[in-house]
């Protein structure tokens, strides 16, 4: 399916200034007042009061009854359900992250969307320490193994327009340098996987593995993470054969044509 950018002129100021309301919202994930909404956008809180009033009309906020400030409400839940009930990625996907939950492994399923990867999925594993991430979430493509894995096929000049010659830090250990991220990527196109160490998440190791449909295009990515004290030699090596397998399985679900090792 094509998603369509609208040509200019064609937006709606009072719907882009409401979406991006509730995209911040679904971020801060905790209840925000009118008066921080006007500020953060340079609204003023009579633009802001109206357009929050509007969404608490139509369910996609809600004004919490201690505070008065507003959250995500039902409406927009209800739309970004139907937005996962749809997704044959989603179908694909979620029997590979419940393996991987029952390995002690916390699996994660991701899409590429503008220049951040969106978290669609996330099944917790058993291991000792919780890797937690909301369902919409959005991450730098840079910082995770999904976003890796999600980026490594596009051409470098690309690459380096969505993201820019310096990289957004989340750890010390994230990477700052365009070309050694392009480097990075090189070796995630040779091997079939890409690996993060603490770089969105310190103590957190993960890896990706591409979901790709009929036409070979990488659709999705699917991670798996524990924690960077639990692993050695041995368990990092498992760890990426059962990633790599939960990719291909999930791929071939979707028509592509791979051959899985036992």
């Amino acid at each position: 399916m094509t998603i369509e950018t609208p040509k200019t002129g064609q937006r709606n100021q009072s719907v882009q200034r409401a979406l991006q309301i509730l995209r911040h919202l679904s971020l801060r994930g905790e209840p925000v007042g009118v008066r921080e909404i006007a500020r953060h956008f340079n609204y003023s809180p009579s633009i802001a009061q109206r357009l929050l009033s509007t969404m608490a009309e139509e369910g996609f906020v809600e004004r919490t009854p201690d505070t008065g400030r507003y959250v995500i409400g039902h409406g927009a839940f209800q739309v970004g359900s139907a937005f996962i009930s749809r997704s044959d990625l989603l179908s694909a996907a979620m029997p590979e992250l419940r393996q991987l939950s029952e390995r002690g492994v916390t699996g994660f399923l991701g899409i590429l969307r503008d220049d951040r990867v969106i978290y669609m999925a996330a099944v917790q594993g058993s291991g000792p320490i919780a890797v937690r991430t909301e369902i919409g979430t959005a991450a730098f493509p840079h910082t995770t193994a999904l976003g890796k894995v999600l980026i490594a096929d596009l051409e470098e000049g690309a690459i380096r327009a969505m993201l820019g010659d310096a990289l957004t830090s989340m750890t010390d250990r994230s990477l700052t340098s365009i070309e050694k991220l392009l480097e990075q990527l090189r070796d995630v196109r040779k091997r079939g996987y890409a690996i993060n160490e603490g770089e969105n998440r310190q103590g957190v190791h993960s890896i990706g593995a591409p979901v790709r449909d009929s036409s070979n295009a990488v659709i999705g990515a699917i991670s798996g993470a524990v924690a960077i004290g639990s692993l050695d030699d041995s368990s990092r090596a498992e760890l990426i054969d059962l990633v790599v397998k939960a990719g291909q399985r999930a791929s071939q679900k979707l028509g592509y044509s791979v051959a899985i090792s036992r």
